[in-house]
C-alpha cells in the first residue's frame, strides 16, 4: 500500500509543482483559482500541456508588447491581423 501511495503521491506532487509555474502569471489570470482547481483534476500529461500553452500565450504577448509597444503589441495579440500592419508584424503573428 505504501508503494502505491508513494507512486501516486509523487505524481500529485509533480502535478502541483507544474501548476505552480503559473504563479508568476496569476495577476493576469482573472479566474486563476478556478483554473488551478480544474487542472488538479487532470492527468499529469494534460496538466503539462495546458500549463505550457498558457505560459506560451503570455510569453508571446509579452514579446509582441516589448517589440512593438503596449498598444500595438496588444492589438497584434488580440486581433492577430489588422489593416495597416507591417509585413514584419504580420510575420511575427503568423510565427506563433
Amino acid at each position: 500500500m505504501g508503494f502505491l501511495k508513494n507512486m501516486f503521491g509523487n505524481k500529485d506532487k509533480e502535478k502541483i509543482e507544474y501548476i505552480d509555474k503559473l504563479i508568476p502569471y496569476k495577476i493576469w489570470i482573472t479566474n486563476f483559482d478556478e483554473i488551478v482547481n480544474q487542472l488538479k483534476e487532470f492527468d499529469l500529461d494534460v496538466v503539462k500541456h495546458n500549463v505550457d500553452k498558457i505560459i506560451n500565450k503570455f510569453e508571446f504577448q509579452n514579446s509582441l508588447e516589448k517589440k512593438y509597444g503596449d498598444e500595438i503589441g496588444k492589438k497584434l495579440y488580440e486581433e492577430g491581423v489588422f489593416m495597416g500592419m507591417t509585413e514584419e508584424q504580420f510575420d511575427d503573428c503568423m510565427n506563433y
